[in-house]
């Protein structure tokens, strides 16, 4: 699918950036559905930015791994440039989208920086350091909860719970993404009540969202899907819903997609009428993502003895407690609309994600793409390919 936007100014950096992340994003979608038959939903780029800011200081063997499980191919100059890239572009304002993104590192009073680590963040993630006082951890529990709920227009209003900061925190990494936009082709007219089918035997009444207009699409016979594209307003950013042709083969196209890129399922799409049906449906977890990062390789950045974040305060005393991804996902007639926030404290770390999606359809047609059984789907962004949301819809009303 070719796209006429104006490149970044480092165009070839943004590009190995986003098949990196790709490869994160399907990686981590896998562990999860592996550990878990039933829904997922995050934000591989949020996730993958806050990791970012923390590799910036990694070094030696900690900066390896974080490097493999992110499946980095370039240097960190490149890296560098890449992220400001897009980052810088996703908090230009005025356009047919709302995507913008924001960062900045809390540290204790009397723990300074690196002044290269200052420049990184400054430079790179467009943030910045603030200090604040852990001695007192409810103010900076509110500061940091008030900066949130501001910045993802109200919709997460507490990223940061009772009880993770404390005296021993050195360093307070707070990534929030926030996205808002109307589809192309908007869905109008009624929602119908419909089936859903949960397995080949096990079906469930649910709403269905229909509509029926040109998108792009493809059949993957070796995949064993059909793969809908369906843009949002300036076209710039899509949703892909890939569906299975057997109401229980999505355990199947995932084991397929293993050694797949996720910009593959976009090749060889062409634009025809289709009747679109889609359910409508909410989503609310918590993913505690300290484990799987561990197991995908990210052993040491967990490990108080042998975690090396010295380029961030120049002594090795840091490390990752854990890592929390908490999301809430509606789908319904209005429109979509997602936010999320992730705060990544090191030494006694905790970080907390917190995804608001939601999505607005109208307009039935007898449908040709009837998404009534499990499918995986995500929204990216066609200018760099980055992977901003990916999720699997197993059962619209768990």
């Amino acid at each position: 699918m070719e796209n006429t936007f104006a490149p970044f100014p480092n165009h070839r950096d943004v590009l190995k950036l986003s098949l990196s992340q790709r490869n994160f994003a399907r990686d981590m979608y896998l562990k999860l559905a592996r550990s878990s038959p039933g829904n997922i939903f995050f934000s591989p780029f949020t996730i993958m930015t806050a990791l970012g800011m923390v590799y910036s200081g990694a070094q030696r063997n900690t900066e390896q791994e974080m490097k493999t499980v992110m499946n980095l191919s370039q240097d960190r100059i490149s890296l560098h440039r890449a992220f400001k890239d897009v980052i810088t572009d996703f908090q230009k304002k005025g356009g047919p989208f709302e995507l913008c993104t924001s960062n900045i590192a809390y540290v204790p009073d009397n723990v300074p920086l690196l002044p290269n680590y200052k420049a990184i963040l400054s430079n790179t993630y467009q943030s910045y350091a603030k200090s604040g006082n852990f001695r007192k951890p409810e103010l900076v529990r509110e500061e940091i909860n008030d900066t949130v709920k501001s910045q993802t227009n109200s919709r997460i209003l507490e990223v940061m719970p009772e009880g993770v900061i404390d005296e021993d925190l050195k360093i307070l990494l707070v990534n929030i993404v926030y996205f808002k936009g109307l589809w192309e082709k908007e869905f109008v007219s009624h929602t119908t009540e419909g089936i859903f089918w949960l397995s080949e035997e096990e079906n469930i009444k649910v709403p269905m969202m229909h509509i029926s207009e040109s998108f792009d699409m493809v059949h993957h016979k070796d995949l064993g899907a059909t793969v809908l594209s369906m843009d949002y307003k300036g076209s710039r950013l899509s949703m892909l819903i890939v569906l299975p042709l057997e109401r229980d083969g999505l355990s199947e196209i995932e084991a397929k997609m293993a050694d797949m890129d996720l910009g593959d399922l976009e090749k060889a799409m062409c634009s025809c009428k289709i009747a679109v049906s889609l359910p409508r449906f909410k989503m609310l977890e918590t993913i505690h993502l300290t484990d799987l990062l561990i197991e995908m390789g990210m052993k040491d950045l967990f490990s108080e003895k042998s975690s090396d974040l010295s380029g961030i305060t120049g002594n090795r005393q840091l490390f990752i407690s854990q890592v929390i991804h908490k999301y809430f996902l509606e789908v319904n007639e209005t429109g979509t609309e997602a936010a999320a926030a992730t705060c990544t404290p090191t030494l006694c770390t905790s970080c907390f994600d917190v995804l608001i999606y939601v999505l607005l359809i109208k307009k039935p047609r007898p449908p040709n793409f009837i998404a009534d059984h499990p499918f995986m789907f995500f929204i990216r962004d066609q200018l760099s390919g980055l992977v901003l949301f990916i999720g699997r819809l197993t059962n619209p009303t768990a």
